[in-house]
This record gives structure tokens, sequence and C-alpha cells, in this order.
């Protein structure tokens, strides 16, 4: 399906606002036509007073809202996009249009004034033209499609339907795309080419339905060995050959069911590149656009990452006192509470998986959670703050240590009020050990569902 375009007509007060939220709506009158929206569309933007304000690219189709955004109206039918083209003041275009109107013979002043009074229509292809004459080359670069790469890797490193569960969990928590074919072997020869700041989609076609892992940027060159990592018990004898490290990395369970994923995933391939050009092009946008996202998350402002502050060594004081934190008895009582709640929340969320739950016990040492099924061994603090995250690590470490031999091999987590710093979660992934936290009345987890979502 090919890309339509959609002018969008507001005022500067409401477009700062779409822009805030990431949020475009309109009315009832207007609804039929943004159901026809589809994620990788482009909305440019008019604003009242001869304005141009950009180009937006749509990343979540249709939906209805009464979450109240702007001032008056409700406007509850609702688009959700990422900003492409975007200027700190609106452009002028007065004179432009109306020096345009005079040479284009299909267009006329009664035409043009009517045209910009709907709030929501498609873009003819006499009126795209147009408002694309307005954008530099530049721009107009960053509207096509990405020079980089799009492959497909199965997580079915070893054709194993018994292990593939355990390889798409070391896929989720080392953020690693792993390849079974030897690099004599074409498909590992091509799997070694594929360049640095492509994107792999870690993901197959089961039983005629999208099977997804998640999706990153590939980061340097092609390895054949991962320092600490150990193969499923039933591959071990042969393992992989070769991997590829993702860096940034979003675990995904499914897409969004207008991408039409499944089309594009091999029924048996191994590995698979994507053609943008052709209907896998909504799919490589909804990626670059989600993984620019988690970019502009990181950083907070912008899209560059922002610089890791540097170790350093200091001359120790010996006169000095050593700095140390006391925390007052009722302080500690809040924690406890508080990690007994969210623990609670926590169990009756896994009850609506029909998972069973029980506390690991070692001479004095209790863990918050632990599941016999899938060795899950999770310890809940009451705050995401740096502090707390690594007195779980400690605690999580010790309890898997002093519990080796009853519980074997534990998968290990900590869970957490909300969502804790990039940072924290790449320091934590580095010991193996994976994050869950609440969100919207929900838990989610950064292993592929391993803690959250159903163990069948």
């Amino acid at each position: 399906m090919a890309m339509r375009h959609w002018l969008c007509v507001t005022g500067v007060d409401n477009w700062n606002l779409c822009v805030r939220y990431k949020t475009w709506g309109v009315t009832k009158q207007f609804a039929s036509r943004v159901k026809q929206v589809d994620i990788g569309d482009d909305l440019w933007v008019y604003l009242k007073g001869w304005k141009f304000a950009g180009v937006c690219r749509v990343t979540r189709p249709y939906f209805y809202s009464k979450k109240r955004i702007w001032p008056g109206k409700l406007y509850p039918h609702r688009l959700q996009f990422e900003p492409i083209v975007t200027y700190r003041e609106p452009r002028d275009i007065r004179e432009f249009i109306h020096s345009h109107v005079k040479v284009e013979k299909r267009l006329s002043r009664r035409t043009y004034g009517n045209y910009f009074r709907r709030m929501f229509q498609e873009l003819n292809s006499t009126w795209y033209g147009l408002f694309s004459s307005l954008l530099t080359t530049r721009e107009k670069h960053k509207l096509k499609v990405s020079a980089r790469s799009f492959w497909v890797v199965s997580p079915n490193v070893r054709d194993n339907e018994a292990t593939v569960e355990e390889w798409k969990r070391a896929s989720a928590v080392w953020k690693v795309a792993f390849m079974g074919w030897g690099l004599d072997h074409p498909i590992g020869k091509k799997f070694a080419t594929i360049k640095s700041n492509d994107i792999i989609l870690i993901a197959r076609r089961h039983k005629n339905a999208p099977d997804v892992v998640g999706f990153g940027v590939v980061q340097g060159e092609c390895r054949t060995s991962l320092a600490g990592f150990r193969p499923p018990k039933g591959d071990r004898l042969s393992s992989f050959s070769a991997l590829r490290k993702l860096g940034p990395f979003i675990p995904k369970s499914s897409f969004p069911k207008s991408l039409r994923v499944k089309n594009a995933l091999g029924q048996s391939a191994a590995l698979r590149k994507l053609r943008p050009e052709t209907d896998h092009r909504r799919i490589c946008e909804w990626m670059e656009i989600e993984l620019r996202k988690l970019q502009t998350e990181r950083a907070g402002k912008g899209i560059e990452t922002t610089k890791k502050e540097k170790a350093e060594l200091r001359k120790l004081d010996e006169r000095g006192s050593f700095e140390y934190e006391v925390r007052s008895r009722r302080r500690t009582k809040v924690a406890t509470k508080r990690e007994k709640k969210l623990v609670l929340r926590y169990i009756k969320w896994l009850k609506k998986w029909g998972r069973s739950f029980r506390v690991a016990v070692y001479k004095k040492l209790r863990c918050d959670v632990y599941e016999p099924e899938t060795k899950n061994l999770i310890e809940a603090k009451s705050s995401s703050s740096r502090e707390n995250i690594r007195m779980a690590v400690g605690q999580l470490l010790d309890y898997s240590y002093q519990g080796r031999e009853t519980f074997g091999e534990a998968n290990l987590a900590v869970l957490l009020p909300n969502k804790p710093e990039w940072d924290d979660i790449e320091w934590l992934t580095c010991h193996r050990i994976s994050v869950i936290w609440e969100e919207r009345g929900s838990f989610v987890d950064n292993a592929n569902g391993l803690f959250t979502e159903s163990s069948s």
C-alpha cells in the first residue's frame, strides 16, 4: 500500500499542544477520514494565518480517547505521530502560495481559500507537489526511506522447537541476534556482511502467525562468541555460529496489526532482507521511528544520547570520615510497606496469567517472589533509585548463590514501581538481571515477557 499524504489545519496554540503530546485529534465530522490513515503516512501541517509548521509521520493509527489535551473542543478521534521536519518558528507561506496559484492553472484563489478551511483531508497530487516544493533538499531527504538495510533473523537458531523459547529469551536479555548457520554457509556469510547501523528484526512466522522477539540497531562487526553466555541445554553441543550485537534494542512480542508483519516474514527462512521500496516500507519506517523515540527518551532532549560521566580516582583522605547514610525505623517501615503492596499487585497480575509463585527462603535470607516452573527469582524495591537497585542486585546474587543447589540456575529480576533510567537497565543487563516495572495498571519487563506474561 502506497504512502498517503494528509493536510492538517489548526491554530498555533493547539498545534503546540499537538507537538507536546504527539497527538492529532479531530471532531466527529472528520472521523471517517482519520480512520483511513495508516502507520507511515505523512501529516503536512498548515497553521491558520498562512503558516507552515512542518511534516510528521504517523506512528499510531486511529484511536478514540476522551483525555483532554486541547482547550475548548475535545477532538476525541485521534492519531499519534513523530515529527520529521519541524521549524522553531512556523514558515510564512502567503507569498509562496499566491505566486504559485498564478502559475498553476488548476488552482484559483477561491479554490485554495476554501481548501485551508477543512480541518483534515488528503492532499491531492497538485497540492502535494506544491507543499513538497517548500522543502529543502535536506528536508526532503528526511522524508525518504532510510538508506540503511533491514533484516529479519529467525529466533529458532538451531531449528529445534524444544529450545527456541530459550533462544528468544537469550536474544532479549543479551540484546543479540544469533545465527546457527556457519560462516562457511551462504546464509552465514550473508549474516556476516550485515553492516553496522543496519536494523535487525528478530522474528519468524510460526503456525501461520508472527512470532516476534524485538529489533535493534547493529553495533560493530560479526562475532563468534559471547563472554558469559550459556546456550540452551538442548543445543550446547552445537550452540550458535555467529552473532550480532544490537543497541539500542527494543523487545517486542507483537507489532501493530496494520503493519501486516506476517506477510514480510519467510515461512522458514533463517535470514531474510526486508525491501523498503515494497510493502515492507511501513514496517521499516515504524521500527526506525520507535528507535528514534527510544533514543529521544534516553537523552531527555534531542536525538543524541547523553554523555556518560567517567569514573575517576581521587586521593584517599585518611583523616576524614567515610560517607554513610542512616535510615530511621519509620523510613524503613514505610519502604517495607510500599514493597509489600507492590509485590501483592504483581502477584495479582501473575494470577491473571495462571502462574504460581512461592517465597524462596534460605536460612535467614528471604526473596520476595520465586516461580518454580520458570525458576524466576525476583526481588522488589520501593523505588527505582540507584541505591535501591544496587541493594537488590546484591540480594539477588546472594540468594541465587546460596540456593543454587536447591533452585538451580535461576532467572534474576528486580521488581520496581516504575521504569528506571536506561543506564540502570543496561547495567543490570550486563549482570544478566532483568527489570520488571509497573506501567498503567499492568506489569512489563525487558525480557520479552518472561516475568510478566503467560509461561505456557
